[in-house]
């Protein structure tokens, strides 16, 4: 063989090496997809154009914290996930949240919530301690330890019973 044979040869078979190798095909979805926030996993999350695996993480996170979201503009409150986002998702007709007994939770339970403060879980706590059980929304207000937009907030998460 002469030096020119061995390099057609050499070229071409590094040409049908190429045609074998597979084609990275993206597994982001390509049309608007509604993907229910509550039941989503990281690996769902993250075909969402625009949301990799850190977004992914935080927002399966937050919604452990939360309990459930019961809106879809709660993600926004991820400082991470931009307001545009926001059109790939939903939330259930009837989201399963997970509701926190404010008269028997523990100060960590109570605390862990992010709409409930260290300060006014001290203050719930002190509370029911002097006062008795919370009987429900209004008398949560009436405590002064919420405003009416924070009960407004938590009312899908608290139980009374």
């Amino acid at each position: 063989y002469e030096k020119k044979d061995v390099k057609k040869w050499e070229m071409r078979e590094k040409m049908e090496e190429r045609e074998d190798r597979q084609t990275y095909t993206s597994n982001k979805f390509q049309t608007l997809t509604k993907v229910d926030v509550n039941m989503a996993d990281t690996a769902l999350l993250r075909r969402v154009p625009g949301i990799g695996g850190k977004i992914s993480e935080a927002i399966v996170a937050y919604r452990k914290k939360l309990g459930g979201f019961y809106s879809v503009e709660q993600l926004r409150e991820l400082k991470i996930v931009s307001p545009e986002l926001l059109e790939w998702f939903e939330v259930s007709s009837s989201p399963d949240i997970q509701r926190l007994n404010i008269n028997k939770a523990s100060f960590q339970a109570l605390n862990s919530h992010p709409y409930i403060s260290y300060e006014q879980t001290k203050a719930l706590l002190q509370y029911i301690r002097l006062y008795g059980k919370v009987k429900d929304e209004q008398a949560l207000l009436e405590t002064g330890i919420f405003t009416k937009e924070e009960v407004e907030r938590l009312k899908p998460y608290l139980a009374f019973e």
